[in-house]
């Protein structure tokens, strides 16, 4: 099995899975994320998180967690949400 992107060239060839295609792999998947997960620690000290674009810009932010822990748990709910989410417009046009 080879890895392609769309149309484009083999970016890694058919061969047994090894460290270095592991490597590149990931190399890849941060070359083509969607955004970045940051977590932080709000002014009453608790941990969220904001999903920032690929170009910086802030796309969401999380409610407030009392743990690391539950703001990561917090984190992998939202591709699960989102995949069902529904839109609502609520703009009036």
């Amino acid at each position: 099995m080879a890895l392609v992107v769309g149309a484009g060239p083999v970016l890694l060839p058919a061969s047994p899975w090894s460290v270095a295609a592991d490597r590149r792999l990931t190399q890849l998947q941060e070359e083509h994320v969607a955004g970045t997960f940051e977590i932080f620690r709000d002014n009453k000290g608790e941990y969220r998180f904001r999903l920032k674009g690929r170009n910086g810009e802030i796309v969401a932010t999380g409610e407030s967690y009392p743990t690391k822990a539950h703001v990561k748990r917090g984190i992998q709910a939202v591709p699960r949400a989102a995949a069902d989410a529904k839109i609502e417009d609520k703009g009036g046009d």
